[in-house]
């Protein structure tokens, strides 16, 4: 038997990023696949098959769509300058992301990623032995002291680990196309015209659905006891158990109150039997609400990563994706992440975008809570003098994020009163005002 301190279940694309990711920071891991190797063609549900291909006389043109790209080059936006030529595609679910693809196809090549992935290895069973977990394949057991399930809609090892009352998490999702989740209850809920209250954040929609403000999640058992106390919700149509359809897409017209869909996600690793921790599409992080998953899965997995590399130092493996779970399933989407890139990127001197397009920044001078800066310079290792120059450089860009937040402009004037100084003085004059009123004149 085999010992290692993570095994990734499903070399995919969030399997990849998140290896490459430990990688660097010195996590030994194993990644196993059921397939026999790197795939060479494009499995994204909206792209064409190959059946509907030869169907519709479109082969020749598939097939020569799928040659290998060779000749090009990546271009860093931040630095302004062109990196290391990119080899061959090996996989169309690599050149599926334009943010991942030239790292891990690299980490592939150079056998930096490839050395630690069992192809054609499934995994059968598992048992928490209380100090780890002991997992079944086809070609011997593996005991890691955690597991991350990849294997993407069907979280066929999140399910394998089993579950307890008030495991699943209930997520509101906007107009779009969505698979039906693999998770059970394997349930997608469809609400027509359903009027919203400005005061409630959550309409009930049965014993296994109710409507939640995007963004927010609430356990089955706690949306069951909203629904005995309330009683039931206004509801036209209802779109339900989807168990012998998995993979199939339900495309949903609207936004908004008129037309929303519903579906179940595991909750926090900490939950879960087995020490298993859902990562990826697993865990439900494909949607609009989270943003495209290619877009922002470096990010995903770099948080995840630090924890885990973390609990490797630590020795601590208990709580590991409790941290992950709190900053994209509870707290407005994402937006932690995005603050943090968005920030480092600032610090290096890269553009206003620089991997953040414009309508993510908008959502960020409009969204950003008063603790979120400080969560990111206490967990995230930002150093707090750095980003107030920042802002002492781009008044009028940056002085928002830190007026902000109370606990900084404290910790700043406790610490550095010098940089306190020059930052209110950079600022304009009504943002200026806000800063005093929020530790008194006094403090200037």
């Amino acid at each position: 038997m085999s010992n290692v301190d993570v095994l990734v279940a499903g070399a995919g694309l969030s399997g990849l990023t998140l290896a490459r990711e430990m990688e660097s920071g010195g996590v030994n891991y194993r990644l196993v696949d059921t397939r026999k190797g790197p795939q060479d063609f494009k499995r994204a549900m909206y792209l064409i098959s190959s059946v509907i291909a030869r169907q519709l006389s479109l082969g020749e043109t598939c097939v020569e769509g799928e040659k290998p790209i060779v000749g090009y080059r990546e271009y860093d936006a931040a630095t302004g300058r062109m990196v290391d030529g990119l080899g061959p595609i090996l996989s169309g679910e690599i050149g599926f992301t334009p943010v991942s693809q030239y790292r891990i196809e690299k980490s592939l090549r150079s056998g930096e990623i490839g050395r630690n992935i069992s192809w054609g290895t499934t995994v059968e069973g598992l048992v928490d032995s209380g100090s780890g977990v002991e997992v079944t394949t086809n070609r011997g057991n593996i005991r890691a002291k955690l597991v991350v399930d990849a294997t993407g809609h069907s979280a066929a090892v999140t399910k394998m680990a089993g579950k307890r009352e008030g495991d699943y998490l209930i997520r509101a999702l906007r107009g779009g196309s969505y698979p039906v989740t693999g998770h059970d209850p394997r349930v997608i809920h469809f609400v027509s015209g359903l009027e919203r209250n400005e005061g409630n954040w959550m309409v009930p929609l049965g014993e296994s659905g109710a409507e939640v403000m995007a963004g927010q999640v609430m356990p089955v058992s706690g949306a069951r006891e909203w629904w005995d106390k309330y009683g039931q919700g206004a509801l036209e149509n209802l779109v339900g158990w989807y168990e012998k359809k998995l993979g199939i897409s339900i495309s949903l017209p609207g936004n908004g109150g008129e037309n929303m869909a519903f579906r179940v996600d595991p909750a926090p690793a900490s939950q879960f039997k087995g020490g298993v921790v859902p990562f990826g599409e697993a865990a439900g992080l494909n949607s609009p609400i989270h943003g495209q998953l290619i877009d922002v899965l470096p990010l995903y997995a770099k948080t995840l990563a630090d924890e885990i590399v973390r609990a490797k130092e630590r020795g601590e493996w208990m709580n590991v994706g409790k941290g992950f779970y709190r900053k994209f399933l509870t707290a407005p989407p994402f937006l932690y992440l995005i603050h943090r890139g968005f920030l480092e990127n600032r610090i290096r001197g890269g553009s206003r975008t620089g991997g953040v397009n414009r309508f993510i920044y908008k959502i960020l001078r409009e969204e950003f809570d008063d603790f979120s800066l400080w969560r990111i310079l206490q967990e995230g290792g930002l150093k707090l003098e750095d980003v107030v120059r920042l802002s002492i450089r781009r008044p009028r860009e940056m002085t928002g994020f830190i007026v902000g937040s109370t606990p900084v402009l404290a910790h700043l004037l406790v610490t550095r009163p010098d940089l306190y100084v020059q930052f209110v003085a950079s600022m304009p004059g009504r943002i200026a005002s806000l800063a005093k009123d929020r530790l008194g004149s006094s403090a200037v």
